[in-house]
């Protein structure tokens, strides 16, 4: 599924990739089935706990359209605007430059690995531009810590592009360490109050047999990894929620 690259991201050629999707989260892909799962249930947890209602502002940033069916008042944001037709005051931007005023939300959401495509630094700082104080980002991301990569420059390293395929297509994302999102999270005022991994056996399973859906039949080895010290954190995703102090 990966293999290094030291090319750039062309943000166009993110676009032309996503506008060419007929489903961003196709149903017959184990893989990204169980990835849309757990961000759901991820963000169900969080709504039920902070209390989101129809009020609640929110930046669903690089969205494709979904909601995840959370209660709140949603502005999406894409860099695609095909998945984006037909929603009202939908906004056709990069999450790295985010033609909104500051203070204004009361939660962004940014998962799908969405920030994979970005730099990451600039977009966090937007994210706290954009946030008011007390807000909430939810953030989502592929890191560099993870069984795919163990043997290569790329594990566990702040940052590296790597090559990867994406329901199908090829493409090309930033992974990033743990560490580092965390640093740069704290650099803009976020404190992180919980986080989960997931894809962990998962990740260590297409290492030996090199095909997404039969390395996703061993998701459910996550509910139990998830109390392994150590092993637990080498995953291929992070997600978690941190509050703007």
């Amino acid at each position: 599924r990966y293999k290094m690259s030291k090319q750039i991201i062309n943000p166009n050629d993110v676009k032309k990739l996503y506008n060419g999707m007929e489903n961003i989260w196709p149903i017959d892909d184990k893989w990204y089935q169980y990835t849309y799962k757990r961000i759901q249930g991820y963000l169900k947890f969080w709504e039920s706990k902070l209390a989101f209602n129809e009020s609640t502002l929110i930046l669903n940033a690089g969205s494709g359209g979904n909601t995840y069916e959370i209660k709140g008042t949603h502005t999406h944001l894409d860099i695609s605007e095909k998945h984006l037709e037909g929603i009202k005051d939908a906004i056709i931007a990069s999450i790295e430059d985010i033609p909104i005023q500051d203070n204004y939300f009361d939660v962004c959401i940014c998962v799908g690995s969405v920030i994979n495509y970005c730099n990451a630094v600039s977009a966090i700082s937007e994210f706290n531009r954009i946030l008011k104080k007390g807000g909430y980002l939810i953030l989502d991301f592929d890191q560099s810590r993870n069984y795919e990569f163990v043997g290569t420059d790329t594990y566990n390293s702040n940052l590296d592009i790597i090559e990867t395929f994406n329901s199908g297509y090829v493409d090309k994302i930033w992974v990033y360490s743990e560490k580092y999102i965390a640093n740069t999270l704290q650099h803009y005022k976020f404190s992180i109050i919980n986080k989960e991994y997931y894809h962990t056996m998962s990740s260590l399973m297409y290492r030996w047999v090199h095909d997404e859906q039969k390395a996703a039949k061993y998701v459910n080895f996550d509910k139990l990894i998830k109390w392994i010290p150590h092993i637990r954190k080498i995953s291929n995703n992070i997600i978690l929620i941190a509050k703007k102090i």
